[in-house]
């Protein structure tokens, strides 16, 4: 890698609500920067995520140089999205999970063959995150990231081209963990689970409220409730925005009580984040706050029981060494369930190994 790529620079995200005075408060920490350009990738990419048309955001990027830490010159690339009120929801959201952060690669002389050659290397180790093309700086970034590495500052990396690769990115893309994968996942909910007799469905622990989403739209006679942590339910509100009739967000602790409203509750990727007596406690807690006629849809990676290639198992390694989880078999969270006073009646297949 070293004889075709060089660091190019660190890359940050910041969050100012104006672009007033934003140079000279840069200068007072040390940092010259030059004239703004305009940021496309970075832009379209938070577009993406939090359902915001383009035309809302304004991103800019701003570059100072710096020095490694052998004293070689290199630059911080600062992206700048400027944060009215109304998008701070989106700030808050980035700056915990920093996913634009990052360390980037240049390949020094990029040709189809070498380019290629170098994706293939870094996703046998970490996983693709999407790319794009910047026509103002005629630039290729394919990104990658590990949301489990130990140090925070090497989850991303992004390897940078000059040229236009448009097959290269094409494929890069579709195969773009945090994109493709989840949206199949997502998907693949609302054709298997039967929501035509409920009338509230209750996501518990629903994030950025992707899930419910989905639901909501494939189902317009539902109404929704998304329980979880308050600052969870800041980004979520981004998400669900257009859908504010229809769904409520409850601040709580899932491990102590769940909502008692609901027809379809909704577990998606939150056992795996726990041993096997969290889950009890979670399980539990569900079943005493469902009414006794609703049904718990658990939505995990499941273990293959003997030798098979997949993805559950290099996951259950990253869950355990992460967050003191696992990933389980379909025994596994048969036994769970019913410790819990729940019967598990049926398994459908769903896309998490995309």
């Amino acid at each position: 890698m070293t004889r075709h790529a060089a660091l190019d620079h660190a890359a940050l995200l910041i969050f100012p609500e104006t672009l007033s005075g934003l140079a000279d408060e840069l200068a007072r920490h040390g940092l010259d920067v030059g004239a703004m350009t305009p940021s496309v990738v970075v832009r379209e990419r938070l577009s993406s995520r939090y359902g915001v048309p383009l035309a809302d955001l304004e991103v800019g990027i701003l570059l100072a140089p710096v020095a490694d830490r052998t004293g070689r010159p290199c630059e911080l690339e600062i992206f700048v999205l400027v944060t009215p009120p109304e998008l701070a929801p989106i700030a808050e959201d980035e700056r915990r999970h920093e996913r634009e952060n990052h360390v980037a690669l240049a390949v020094r002389r990029p040709d189809p063959v070498l380019v290629r050659g170098l994706r293939t290397l870094l996703t046998s180790v970490i996983g693709p995150d999407g790319g794009g093309y910047n026509g103002y700086e005629d630039n290729t970034v394919l990104y990658f990231r590990d949301a489990h590495r130990a140090d925070p500052a090497f989850r991303r990396l992004e390897l940078t081209s000059t040229g236009r690769f448009p097959q290269l990115l094409a494929t890069h893309r579709r195969e773009s963990c945090a994109g493709t994968s989840l949206l199949r996942l997502f998907t693949g909910v609302t054709k298997v689970a039967d929501f035509t007799t409920a009338r509230t469905v209750v996501d518990i622990a629903g994030g950025n409220g992707e899930l419910l989403a989905r639901v909501l739209h494939t189902a317009p006679w539902l109404h929704g409730v998304l329980l979880d942590l308050p600052n969870a339910l800041d980004a979520a509100s981004v998400r669900l925005a257009g859908l504010d009739s229809r769904v409520s967000l409850v601040p709580g602790d899932f491990t102590r009580a769940v909502p008692d409203s609901g027809d379809v509750y909704l577990l998606s990727r939150v056992l795996h984040d726990w041993d096997d007596d969290q889950c009890r406690t979670i399980l539990t807690t569900c079943a005493r706050d469902m009414p006794a006629h609703a049904e718990l849809l658990v939505i995990e990676r499941l273990l293959p029981d003997g030798p098979d290639d997949s993805l559950a198992i290099p996951w259950d390694v990253h869950m355990l060494c992460n967050t003191g989880g696992r990933e389980r078999t379909e025994p596994d969270y048969r036994a769970l369930l019913a410790e819990a006073g729940f019967e598990l009646v049926e398994t459908c297949a769903l896309p998490l190994d995309a």
